[in-house]
């Protein structure tokens, strides 16, 4: 449904939504009034630094939790397989070793055999990317809180 909604601050936006339900306050509009409008919302310098906050935060997350190659095998990296894998490498190396036998399942759950060297290891290769992500974060949201404009604030990428 196409339609014009006047803002608290007076500005009118056009929007198309697929929900075919005109909001309160809403003015629905012929396909040429839509097109005669302006069919992009305006953003605040505010508004626009929320939203590439949190895509700088997700893409963040995604860098750091991205499947991980060691020992010729791809592991999990997701923040609940690194916990697992933090508390398996504590116990252990007050251990001092891994049990024998043992394993550490690979992405598509196949046990592969790993010393306490070795898990350490798993260990250290995803933890050498957090650090550098964490910068790259930080750079990213200090540009975006000093940017003047919404142009600038959306030219912020991962």
């Amino acid at each position: 449904m196409k339609y014009k909604i006047t803002r608290l601050d007076g500005a009118i936006e056009y929007r198309n939504d697929s929900n075919n339900v005109l909001p309160a306050g809403a003015t629905a509009l012929t396909d040429a009034e839509y097109a005669a409008g302006v069919p992009t919302p305006i953003k605040t310098l505010a508004q626009a630094r929320v939203e590439q906050l949190a895509l700088m935060e997700m893409a963040y997350t995604l860098v750091i939790t991205a499947p991980i190659v060691y020992m010729a095998a791809t592991f999990q990296a997701d923040l609940n397989s690194q916990d697992l894998l933090d508390k398996a490498i504590g116990k252990y190396t007050r251990q001092g070793a891994v049990p024998t036998g043992f394993w550490w399942k690979d992405l598509t759950n196949n046990h592969v055999a790993m010393t306490l060297a070795q898990l350490q290891g798993l260990g250290d290769v995803i933890g050498d990317r957090l650090w550098p992500a964490f910068q790259n974060l930080d750079a990213r949201k200090a540009a975006i809180r000093s940017a003047t404009t919404v142009q600038q604030v959306q030219g912020v990428v991962w």
